[in-house]
């Protein structure tokens, strides 16, 4: 018996013992490593890539680009404008207190001043965040052309082979909306 007819017996022997608790649309994952059996439902397992396993090398360049996408970010844009935004308000209000001439400024202060303040520091943050991940993805476009030209795939079917794949959600955002690649791919 060969490891094929193996695995198929194993398959055939599991759908038998699990046909009559699944219900239509059910998927599960199975898994057994050091004596302990471990089942995945629906969302809680990844399946490769079709990319990935295609082109590794186009993968790895558009995870690496991804990752740059990621780290041009960080969290420090969307949160430190509206918190000092927030802060600065709270400032005027404390100095206004301790300040003669300025009680005006700091009574006209209202909750829902800190809330506008949120809300504007939130949108702002949104534009800035918007803006490092489009800087970042042109920094990486040059190489990602050639990759891309390389592994002689259109743009939209690397968009269509990266759909589902969430650790690669930055970059085909990127891709959908950068104009220049378009450009520069036709």
């Amino acid at each position: 018996m060969t490891d094929t007819d193996n695995n198929d017996a194993k398959k055939r022997r599991i759908a038998e013992a699990v046909h009559p608790i699944l219900e239509d649309g059910d998927e599960f994952h199975i898994e057994r490593d050091d004596g302990s059996t471990e089942v995945k439902g629906e969302g809680e397992f990844s399946t490769p890539s079709a990319l990935r396993e295609s082109n590794p090398e186009l993968y790895g360049h558009l995870s690496r680009v991804s990752s740059s996408i990621d780290n041009a970010i960080g969290c420090s844009a969307l949160l430190i404008l509206p918190l000092g935004l927030m802060a600065g308000l709270f400032g005027v209000e404390i100095w206004g207190n301790y300040h003669e001439g300025v009680e005006v400024i700091a009574e006209e202060i209202h909750f829902w001043s800190y809330i506008i303040a949120l809300i504007f520091g939130s949108m702002l943050s949104a534009k800035i965040k918007g803006f490092l991940e489009r800087r970042a993805f042109a920094r990486e476009r040059e190489e990602l052309v050639e990759a891309i030209r390389s592994a002689r795939i259109s743009l939209d079917a690397l968009i269509a082979v990266t759909a589902g794949d969430t650790e690669l959600d930055d970059v085909r955002d990127a891709l959908k909306t950068d104009r220049k690649l378009r450009d520069r791919l036709e």
